[in-house]
Parts: C-alpha cells; structure tokens; sequence
C-alpha cells in the first residue's frame, strides 16, 4: 500500500501528490491519503472515483482524515471503453 502524507497542505496540493502517486502505480494497487480537512477528503475522493478508484474515507482524529483509493486497471479499461463517443456533424440543412 503507497501512503501519501498531505497533513498541513492547502488545496490543490493533496490532490496534486494522489494524482502523482496514481500515475505512478499504473492505476493498479491501494493508496492510502492523509489530510487535515474535510474539503481536501472531498477534493481527493472525487478526483480518485473520476481515475475510476474504489474510495472510502474516515475520519481518525480532530483534524486527521484518510482517504483508502482501491485501483483496478480493469477498472479503469472498462471506464476508457465507456467513454468512447462518437460525434456525427451535419454542416448542411439539406439532405440528398
């Protein structure tokens, strides 16, 4: 499990080293994220779930959360997939 420490860190700065460590473990593994306020747990879980991770959040002390992020590359794949869109563009008002 990577553990990233963003104790005492201002926003966006927590989400900046979860980002960093994602990358760094090929969207597959766990990563524990600590931080000292509420938004900051808001602000990583939602980039977290958008990377296709699993989370979950508790509170351990005053002013001590952490974040659990489960990645799965299957996930993420599956996200990609679903993702794919195609846009048809009509630059006519005519048909024929």
């Amino acid at each position: 499990m990577v553990t990233v420490d963003a104790m005492g860190d201002a926003c966006p700065i927590p989400v900046i080293k979860t980002k960093k460590a994602i990358a760094q473990m090929n969207g597959c593994g766990e990563l524990e994220v600590f931080v000292d306020n509420e938004i900051a747990v808001q602000n990583v879980s939602k980039m977290a779930a958008n990377e296709g991770g699993d989370v979950t959040s508790e509170k351990i002390a005053e002013g001590k959360y952490r974040v659990e992020i489960r990645l799965s590359s299957v996930d993420k794949v599956e996200k990609e997939e679903t993702e794919k869109h195609t846009i048809v563009v009509v630059s006519s008002d005519r048909m024929g």
